[in-house]
């Protein structure tokens, strides 16, 4: 029984380096295009990326403890995914070129918005209904509400950007492909914050109780 145990515990290990080390590259990659280039969202991406280093550091030396684990896993690896998909977002919103300071700042908050909302409705709130439905594996309604939500709120908020920007009629002018790009990317960036949140869900109202 201990000595399947152990293997289990090597396997999970294994897993959590696996998983921490993957989103810590990818982190690494698209702040390095952040920060490379100059872009407008540079300071940001440094920023980011350090900390980034910094929380993988601490999750590897934590999942080392085999009462925490699964908590690093869980936890650990969706705060650093997390941090990935905001610099996926950084990437993405230089692409919609923002020249005013408040069209950046706005594009910035977007991000941190749908964050707080999805957040505060799912983990917060503590819904009964949707607590069942994740300990029944029966959410996907409540995932697909949360995707088209958050996905109406930022286009709601990237409009209002762009209204108030300096010439937004440069956006015409602009290379659409380029456009499309960053349309692309901040609509990964948005799904990912929702199921970011629906893992934590997950573990806080499902894995955790079996623990």
């Amino acid at each position: 029984m201990s000595i399947k145990y152990d293997e289990n515990i090597k396997e999970l290990r294994k897993f959590m380096l696996f998983i921490i080390i993957g989103i810590l590259v990818l982190n690494t990659i698209l702040n390095y295009s952040i920060i490379a280039d100059g872009k407008i969202y540079s300071s940001i991406g440094k920023f980011v990326l350090i900390i980034t280093i910094i929380c993988s550091i601490i999750s590897i030396i934590l999942g080392m403890n085999d009462n925490k684990l699964l908590q690093v896993i869980y936890l650990g690896g969706s705060l650093i995914g997390n941090f990935t998909i905001l610099s996926l977002y950084l990437l993405s919103i230089n692409y919609l070129k923002p020249e005013s300071v408040y069209s950046r700042i706005l594009l910035l908050l977007n991000f941190l918005i749908i964050e707080f909302v999805i957040f505060f409705r799912r983990i917060m709130m503590k819904d009964s209904k949707y607590i069942l439905a994740i300990q029944n594996c029966k959410h996907d309604r409540y995932v697909k509400c949360d995707i088209a939500s958050a996905l109406i709120i930022s286009g709601i908020i990237i409009s209002i950007s762009k209204a108030i920007d300096i010439n937004p009629v440069n956006f015409l002018s602009q290379n659409f492909d380029l456009i499309l790009a960053g349309m692309g990317g901040l609509t990964v960036a948005i799904i990912g914050i929702v199921v970011n949140i629906t893992a934590i869900a997950n573990y806080l109202y499902t894995i955790k109780k079996r623990i």
